[in-house]
């Protein structure tokens, strides 16, 4: 009896050793499978694994700089007033500049000639070509030439010389100047201030850009 008792026990022993070697270990944690992501549901990040937002600078950005502009010309002081007061309204300061300047006044068409005999030849020549309105210029620069006409206009001054020309002569233009003053103003504005004032300016008025004079 006591032998069949142990050998039940040693029998139990056995199967109580073979069930632990046979029964798979936990696994750690380095060698764990990594988590699957479905499709459906976002993936969970730790607080620290988040990438922090990127910070954009809230500055407002710089003003653009002030534009020097000059407004004209004008002929006299009187025809500068509608302007003045188009700037006046849109509160715009600005400075009133005279200005001398150098414009065409006449155009005068010369016929040069080395002297007075060559002269009286290029005269007899327009007159048998039926060239007339010319006479000898008797001083000045242009003395022993033959003035062909004074002219306002330059088209026209032009003309007389493609006449002169068919004669078989080589005339010129000489474009006589005088001083003349002219009225502009000078205003600074920012380009949005510019483009607004823009529809309120005359058509015949030339807008002009200009160096900013050094603050003092």
């Amino acid at each position: 009896m006591r032998l069949l008792c142990l050998v039940l026990l040693l029998l139990n022993l056995a199967l109580l050793w073979y069930g632990l070697a046979a029964s798979p270990s936990e696994p750690s944690p380095a060698s764990a499978s990594p988590p699957v992501q479905r499709t459906d549901v976002p993936l969970l990040r730790l607080i620290h694994e988040t990438p922090s937002p990127t910070v954009f600078n809230s500055s407002p950005l710089p003003e653009p700089a002030p534009q020097c502009i000059r407004l004209g010309p004008f002929q006299d002081s009187q025809s500068v007033k509608p302007l003045q007061a188009i700037l006046d309204q849109e509160h715009v300061t600005y400075h009133l500049q005279a200005m001398t300047q150098s414009r065409p006044q006449s155009y005068w068409v010369i016929l040069p000639t080395d002297n007075r005999a060559e002269a009286r030849a290029a005269v007899a020549q327009l007159t048998a070509r039926g060239v007339d309105d010319h006479y000898i210029i008797t001083q000045g620069p242009h003395t022993h030439g033959v003035s062909l006409g004074l002219f306002s206009e330059q088209a026209r001054a032009i003309r007389r010389m493609e006449q002169v020309r068919q004669v078989d002569l080589e005339p010129i233009i000489e474009t006589r100047y005088r001083e003349v003053t002219l009225y502009w103003l000078e205003v600074t504005l920012t380009v949005a201030g510019l483009q607004a004032l823009m529809p309120s300016l005359p058509p015949e008025i030339s807008v002009m850009e200009q160096a900013c004079a050094p603050a003092s």
